[in-house]
């Protein structure tokens, strides 16, 4: 009987928390920069959030739901990003309509994960707790266990046979494997045309009730300004969701994302001018939207002209972020 674990804690960026901004929020990245640092990457977290797109993106609900953060292409987004971090990656996944591949999907997932494990090497997993993802660092044959760090920092335990079916019935397991041929270049590049093909909704998302892009800004807005008319009407318990702890969740992902294109951007920049105006634009997107993050309301009754405000402070967010695309564009060389 076999039993190893890795002695990993989950990534802290505490340059980002020294400067009072949120460090890594969305889980996947939070994990994937774990394994980075297992693997001994020493690229960063500014460099992992922009290669791989994730400092670009945006995904909103048209509640604040915070399911809109999981709500893209998993087979096209989880190893794009480990493929732009330099290596190769073993994915393997199951979606809810694919119940005839379980039991094989998840034997051939376990193994990838001992292996992983083996090499020093933890595997991003999604929904080990809380519909979000976490890490497997470990395994014990003797209790046919995993041993899991959650999205939230805390050590536990999964029985095998819940890999894919903790709660969401879906398997989707991220490997970081060896090191790919892809240069610094092509990887700058393709994140750049991420993040414009991102911006311009040419990635998937369940529309109408989620958005991405410059939409997503839009539907962020409207829910605030909905808020407001409820809080008007004295309607408020007619909402249905705990929408001031959903407006915090939000305003910590997108802060913390646009902190991070700045970040990449102004490393990437090499006295460029259109990324250098791009840095610029998306410092500018970042500023906007830390007042959400701190100013985010403790109860679901907050004073109406922060509503507004909010709503003002998204709509300016967009249009800055819309000048950055531009930017992006004018490096690329794409007409605008």
């Amino acid at each position: 009987m076999e039993r190893r674990n890795l002695d990993l804690e989950l990534f802290r960026d505490e340059s980002a928390i020294n400067r009072g901004e949120p460090g890594l929020v969305h889980s996947y990245m939070k994990c994937l920069a774990t394994a980075m640092q297992a693997v001994g990457d020493g690229n960063g977290p500014a460099w992992w959030m922009g290669a791989s797109g994730f400092a670009f993106r945006i995904w909103t609900c048209d509640t604040l739901c915070p399911s809109a953060m999981s709500m893209f292409d998993f087979n096209t987004i989880l190893p794009q990003a480990i493929e732009q971090l330099g290596y190769k990656p073993v994915y393997i996944s199951r979606l809810w309509d694919q119940q005839k591949q379980e039991a094989r999907k998840r034997m051939e997932a376990h193994k990838h994960i001992v292996a992983a494990v083996d090499k020093g090497v933890p595997s991003i997993v999604w929904d080990l707790h809380e519909a979000e993802w976490g890490l497997i660092t470990g395994y014990d044959d003797g209790r046919d266990a995993y041993f899991t760090i959650t999205h939230d920092g805390h050590t536990s335990t999964m029985p095998y046979e819940n890999l894919g079916q903790n709660g969401i019935d879906i398997l989707a397991v991220s490997i970081p494997g060896d090191a790919n041929d892809l240069s610094r270049e092509e990887a700058i590049d393709k994140s750049i045309r991420i993040a414009v093909n991102h911006a311009t909704q040419n990635e998937w998302a369940d529309r109408p009730d989620y958005q991405n892009g410059f939409a997503g800004y839009d539907q962020w807005a409207l829910v605030y300004e909905r808020w407001g008319l409820l809080i008007d009407g004295g309607q408020i318990e007619n909402i249905g969701v705990p929408i001031h702890e959903y407006a915090k969740y939000y305003a910590a992902h997108y802060y913390s994302a646009r902190s991070y294109a700045r970040e990449y951007l102004n490393l990437i920049s090499n006295h460029d001018p259109d990324l250098a105006n791009a840095a610029t634009k998306y410092a500018q997107v970042a500023d906007q939207l830390r007042y959400l993050w701190t100013e985010a309301p403790d109860s679901p009754t907050p004073n109406r002209q922060l509503l507004d405000d909010f709503v003002a402070r998204l709509h300016n967010a967009k249009r800055l972020e819309a000048e950055a695309v531009e930017a992006l564009k004018m490096y690329l060389g794409v007409k605008v």
